[in-house]
């Protein structure tokens, strides 16, 4: 048997500018769910905030610009370097 958890979750979605993983940040503001992205393209980051401002949901989406790939990157990143859509 299935069953939903209806308490917001956060979630943080890694390669969230584009194709699954933007489908996926995308269903995760749907269900009310906070979301914050982490990707390299600050273009990207900047449409789905975009997205998110048209959709009524800004509150709730986040972007972190970092290339997850590199050992650099991994060290860049941090849950308090994220850039809010306003």
């Amino acid at each position: 048997m299935h069953q939903t958890d209806p308490a917001p979750k956060t979630a943080v979605v890694t390669g969230g500018t584009d194709g699954i993983g933007r489908a996926l940040a995308e269903s995760r503001l749907r269900r009310g769910d906070t979301v914050v992205i982490v990707g390299r393209d600050p273009d990207k980051g900047a449409a789905f905030l975009a997205h998110a401002r048209e959709s009524g949901v800004a509150d709730r989406a986040s972007f972190i610009r970092a290339d997850l790939s590199l050992l650099a990157g991994n060290r860049g990143y941090s849950p308090g370097s994220s850039m809010r859509s306003r």
